[in-house]
């Protein structure tokens, strides 16, 4: 908020800023030190800003993503692909040693059904590692992996729900205080 408060003064320029920093909204208190700066959000967001119904739409879907690793992947496929690389080497010399074995023919079989499984796999992975890269480049995060950079995004969301509901129990609160209840005595 405050780079962007100070966007156009020589002090700011710096519209951004590191997703990291999200997880200290939480922590960052009013001078009263009865509201974070997580509750302000939450309470602007019930404002109307757009900006916060598209970011819930367009966050959906990562808590799905918190626990995928893809160097992890990665080195799973890893083997599967050595694998047909070495069949595809020695192909050749097996069926000439082997003529009278019925493994060459099942060796091929295997590799004709893997192989465009491999492929297809390494090149989902080797697209999502590219695009993860550009978006820990964007945002600043260049040594972050998938499952912390992520989880940042879902705490964040998290703590807005929790911040939403601090805000409601805090309006209610402050509804009773200003309207105590009148106890009405009945005189029989």
């Amino acid at each position: 908020i405050g780079n962007f408060m100070n966007g156009g003064s020589p002090k700011g320029g710096a519209y951004g800023f590191k997703i990291s920093s999200l997880a200290k909204l939480k922590d960052t208190k009013s001078s009263e030190k009865t509201i974070n700066l997580m509750n302000y959000i939450a309470s602007i967001e019930n404002e109307g800003f757009s900006c916060f119904k598209k970011l819930r739409s367009e966050l959906a879907h990562v808590p799905l993503v918190v626990d995928c690793d893809m160097d992890y992947a990665k080195e799973m496929i890893q083997p599967y692909s050595v694998l047909v690389n070495k069949y595809n080497l020695y192909k050749k010399e097996m069926s000439t040693l082997m003529t009278n074995d019925c493994l060459p023919a099942y060796a091929e079989a295997f590799v004709k059904k893997v192989h465009p499984i491999v492929k297809q796999l390494e090149n989902i992975i080797n697209d999502n590692i590219k695009k993860f890269n550009q978006l820990r480049k964007y945002f600043c995060e260049e040594t972050m992996g998938s499952s912390e950079f992520f989880k940042i995004f879902v705490d964040f969301m998290n703590d807005l729900d929790k911040a939403e509901i601090e805000n409601m129990a805090n309006h209610r609160l402050a509804q009773l205080e200003s309207h105590p209840m009148r106890v009405h005595s009945r005189h029989h």
